[in-house]
């Protein structure tokens, strides 16, 4: 198995040799083992992720991560956000009881390599997939609540961290004005208006901009609200595991609101609901169960809640609808997304247009 990977290594212009990176690994962070085994291989676009088993009287299970792009500086510096980054949020989390980040135990800049720890747990989105779809059990749902509770404690605790000079590549560029989300979306209203293949006018173009509008005027509490924004925020990034949360990839962070994370992750449950195998009103008490970990349960209703999730919205609706770049089969679900999503979009216009508050 080991000679077969590294002959799929040296296919896919990853010029290392495993066994020899794995012995300097172990020479370097004093981590001794017998043996490995090979757990699973992920290709990405622009790197390899190894996940091995290393067998010692304490098995250790890691990530290996090989960027493929040799000898460009763009990609080591990445390598090196990466890193430190992982690093100072691990300090930060590692003596809380039930609230983690991952552990990163090696870098090696010369061969573009990043070694975490594997974190236990699996993470929320392939959870719900497996326990919450069709007719879940009343225990499994209560499982599913409790840690989408979790997920939300997680966030607060994190955002309530001090913005201190020392967190590492944080951008503090994000202005929470009327004009960055004008900004935001108007590039992906744009695109998305071109697309002849959706119900994306002019009209409903204006309507979300006027709809953002009103519900500026209106918003008061998170107006002048900061705090640091791991900026994926999502199912899929975040690991339970009994009481624990583990939270991954906090390469985007950035100074913003706190309700991007919470709405980026509510909406993501809200995209779960177009599935035919999830039951809404789940899902409504999935969502519910994160607003309260967080500590408001009707944040929702803010407008500036609102602001963001409409952003979250324009964002995905602009991504899935570029059909072209997706599988036939995919198509077929995104378009019943997209209409459905333009639906709602107006039964929200409407909505918000008649408000008086």
């Amino acid at each position: 198995m080991q000679k077969s990977l590294n002959n799929f290594l040296k296919k896919n212009e990853f010029e290392l040799d495993l066994d020899e990176l794995l012995k300097q690994f172990s020479d370097e962070t004093k981590i001794l083992f017998r043996s490995y085994e090979i757990k699973r291989v992920f290709m990405r676009p622009f790197s390899l992720i190894l996940n091995l088993r290393l067998i010692s009287d304490s098995p250790l299970d890691i990530f290996v991560k090989i960027y493929k792009e040799q000898d460009n500086p763009k990609t080591k510096d990445n390598l090196l956000r990466e890193y430190h980054i992982t690093e100072y949020w691990y300090e930060r989390f590692k003596f809380h009881r039930f609230f983690h980040t991952i552990e990163p135990l090696w870098l090696n800049l010369e061969k573009q390599v990043i070694v975490t720890r594997q974190a236990a747990g699996i993470n929320l989105l392939s959870f719900l997939e497996h326990r919450i779809m069709l007719l879940p059990s009343y225990q499994s749902i209560r499982k599913a609540e409790t840690y989408l509770f979790q997920a939300g404690q997680w966030l607060a605790y994190f955002q309530n961290q001090n913005i201190t000079n020392d967190i590492p590549y944080l951008d503090h560029s994000v202005k929470i004005q009327l004009d960055y989300f004008l900004e935001y979306i108007s590039i992906r209203m744009d695109r998305m208006v071109k697309n002849k293949k959706i119900d994306f006018d002019e009209t409903m173009r204006n309507n979300v901009i006027e709809t953002i509008k009103k519900l500026w005027e209106r918003a008061v509490a998170y107006k002048n609200s900061y705090s640091v924004s791991h900026s994926d925020f999502s199912l899929s990034n975040i690991l339970v595991h009994q009481k624990h949360v583990t939270v991954l990839d906090f390469h985007s962070s950035e100074i913003n609101s706190p309700l991007k994370d919470l709405s980026r992750l509510y909406h993501q449950l809200y995209l779960i609901q177009f599935k035919p195998i999830y039951q809404n009103r789940i899902i409504q008490k999935l969502q519910n169960a994160l607003l309260s970990g967080w500590g408001n349960k009707d944040v929702d209703s803010d407008p500036l809640f609102r602001i963001y999730f409409l952003m979250h919205q324009m964002n995905h609706l602009g991504k899935i609808a570029r059909f072209w770049e997706h599988s036939q089969v995919e198509n077929l679900y995104n378009r019943f997304v997209v209409k459905n999503s333009l639906k709602q979009l107006r039964e929200f216009f409407i909505y918000e247009s008649e408000s008086k508050n």
